[in-house]
């Protein structure tokens, strides 16, 4: 009898434990991907100022860079230390969190490349597909098919949505018709989620938008 009492209290502790590691999981994840869709302000603040947002964006990528140089050598840059431990996956004690620094370059890449009214659509594309991805993805996917690379159906059918419904009312609001729009969104959501689901880790950050803006500025070519 007391054995059995003592095997039950272990199996909850065990339960109560992977519930735990849960809500961490999940916390990190959404403080991560709350970040990573801020990076849609960029597409305003480069609306009402191009050359400032890219100033700005700019230094604010160095800043984060030299931060994480000194917290490799135990001298921690206080409020950047916190949202990277707060954020971070796994164990980030010797390796710089890249994920920050691909995601402002992704955005600067495609603001020096690019048309604003493309870039922006890129950026839109970026920031809220594959934020939504994870979002949905980590805590809710169940199914993940081998053609999926380990991403999960869930997943990846946020990240089309989101990306078509966003992409479809920006190029609307910019003056395409239906037809050209309708179009353009299915094209912009499909790369997105085919180069989401490929295994570039965080550098899907640059491969994203500067896909998008080369198929985009491709297809309004064509039109």
């Amino acid at each position: 009898m007391l054995y059995n009492t003592l095997s039950e209290r272990n199996k909850l502790n065990i339960i109560m434990s992977d519930i735990a590691i849960a809500r961490l999981i999940i916390k990190q994840e959404v403080v991560r991907k709350a970040i990573h869709i801020s990076g849609i302000v960029t597409v305003i603040l480069a609306n009402i100022n191009y050359e400032l947002t890219f100033i700005a964006l700019s230094g604010v990528t160095l800043l984060y860079i030299v931060s994480e140089a000194m917290r490799l050598k135990n001298i921690p840059v206080p409020l950047i230390h916190y949202v990277t431990k707060l954020a971070g996956r796994g164990d980030m004690t010797n390796q710089i969190a890249a994920g920050p620094i691909t995601l402002s370059m992704g955005i600067l890449l495609t603001l020096a490349i690019f048309p604003y009214q493309i870039a922006s659509l890129a950026i839109v594309a970026l920031t809220l597909g594959d934020g939504f991805a994870s979002l949905i993805g980590r805590p809710f996917g169940v199914r993940r098919p081998r053609f999926l690379l380990g991403k999960s159906l869930e997943g990846s059918l946020a990240c089309f949505l989101v990306v078509l419904i966003a992409s479809f009312l920006l190029a609307s609001y910019y003056g395409l018709s239906f037809l050209p729009a309708l179009p353009l969104a299915l094209v912009i959501a499909l790369t997105t989620t085919v180069v989401e689901v490929m295994p570039l880790k965080s550098f899907d950050n640059l491969a994203i938008p500067l896909a998008v803006g080369g198929i985009t500025f491709l297809f309004l070519t064509l039109i």
